[in-house]
């Protein structure tokens, strides 16, 4: 059988458990439900910290991490529910990211030896995978998910990466250079510092547009970073280093994730989430190696990449440094990430909208683009891409499901919004869905 997912919108789960079950049965083909089950819904704001929905803080001794018996309470009666009508359940698991200013101190440090601003809007930590806080917090995460959610069919591990969107500065993409990426560095037989320096020098050269100590005046800028990276090996060595560090750690999460399935959910098949094909080793996930790891895996085919996170970046260079005009990195952007040319003129959401700056900016030919990033997979693993719903634009949905269906994908994950669940939006769903 096809997975069809859809996440679902928790307070429309807690305040119409009944009605949009029913919706979803009666008017989609939906046949799976994605429950955020380790973190209560609406973070955003939430300085105070988010409690986990988790009936236990065992192994979380030393963490500061609150649980909260009411919404594990709610979420695992709404799940049994959603059994009752045929769904089957994901629980979704981020082992290495928090809401808790308890976990400030596990956060990445940027190579200019500072970290993100946790009091940011979304108040989100991308924790450090070297940190050995960060991982009891990922193990304990592991097992306690397991352990409690035994109505789930599937366990989805999501987010094991470094920050791939800046909030306030580009140096929040350049992580982590904390003491404990140095001890491990140094294990290895990594100049630390040396690594660190050329990493800062190739930062510092974004932002100043210094495009000729990249090697070359000629060409996109996509092709001047490239050849920057071949002059500047430690920089390659600093990504490999990240990555090896989070492959690391996304293996002793899910070693613990098994022996807790053992016990307590034989059946259970867990699953790797992983950034944009073209640029999750970017970020830290080798999904080409770590597949055998897992049961599944979902890429992200997510439209925030070419409609925030480029032309973002786009915007930071040109204002910072005179690298290029935001037009030439956009499209440079675009190159890199292997996303095809791009519209001619960007349509801006004013105000912003579900994590988008513009508009128009993803069609279905990325996502045949992707499939070359894929090829290792194919065959091997039972995969379900993500794809997004924005602005109610139904075409543009519909040709995300042409083209998931068209390049052999078996089914789906989709992500709604809240104002996508009520009942004659879901029916407007019906026939793509």
């Amino acid at each position: 059988m096809k997975t069809k997912a859809v996440f679902m919108d928790w307070p429309v789960a807690q305040e119409e458990p009944e009605r949009v079950l029913n919706d979803l049965s009666r008017w989609t083909g939906l046949n799976t439900l994605i429950l955020f089950t380790c973190f209560a819904v609406r973070w955003t704001g939430a300085r105070a910290g988010v409690p986990l929905i988790l009936p236990s803080l065992k192994g979380f001794e030393g963490l500061g991490a609150e649980n909260t018996m009411d919404g594990y309470e709610l979420m695992n009666s709404f799940a049994e529910r959603a059994k009752s009508y045929g769904f089957k359940i994901v629980c979704h698991l981020c082992p290495n990211l928090g809401f808790s200013p308890d976990l400030a101190d596990q956060g990445c440090t940027t190579v200019k030896d500072a970290r993100p601003d946790s009091e940011s809007d979304d108040g989100m930590i991308w924790c450090c995978p070297n940190n050995p806080r960060t991982i009891q917090y990922g193990t304990a995460f592991a097992r306690g998910a397991v352990e409690s959610w035994t109505v789930a069919d599937k366990l989805a591990i999501n987010h094991v990466e470094y920050a791939f969107r800046p909030r306030s500065s580009l140096s929040e993409l350049f992580v982590c250079f904390c003491a404990h990426c140095r001890e491990k560095a140094e294990d290895q037989g990594i100049d630390f510092d040396r690594m660190k320096s050329e990493v800062a020098f190739f930062h510092d050269g974004l932002l100043s547009g210094r495009g000729g100590d990249a090697g070359t005046n000629q060409g996109s800028q996509s092709n001047e970073v490239l050849n920057f990276l071949i002059q500047r090996p430690r920089v390659a060595e600093w990504l490999k280093f990240r990555m090896s560090s989070m492959s690391d750690f996304i293996r002793t999460v899910v070693a613990a994730s098994r022996e807790s399935a053992a016990k307590f959910n034989p059946d259970l098949k867990i699953g790797l989430e992983f950034f944009l094909p073209s640029a999750s080793e970017l970020v830290g996930t080798d999904y080409k190696k770590l597949y055998e790891l897992f049961d599944w895996a979902a890429p992200k085919f997510p439209d925030y990449v070419p409609g925030g996170i480029v032309p973002e970046v786009a915007e930071e260079l040109s204002t910072a440094g005179g690298f290029g005009s935001v037009d030439d990195l956009r499209a440079a952007g675009r190159e890199l990430l292997d996303l095809g040319e791009g519209p001619a003129e960007y349509d801006a959401l004013d105000p912003p909208s579900d994590a988008l700056r513009y508009s128009n900016t993803f069609d279905r030919t990325i996502i045949d683009r992707q499939m070359r990033h894929l090829d290792p997979l194919k065959g091997k693993i039972d995969m379900n891409p993500w794809i997004w719903l924005h602005n109610r634009d139904l075409d543009s949905l519909a040709q995300k499901v042409e083209a998931v269906r068209d390049n052999g994908f078996d089914g789906y994950f989709l992500w709604l919004w809240q104002r996508d669940f009520t009942t004659e939006n879901i029916r407007q769903l019906g026939g793509i869905i």
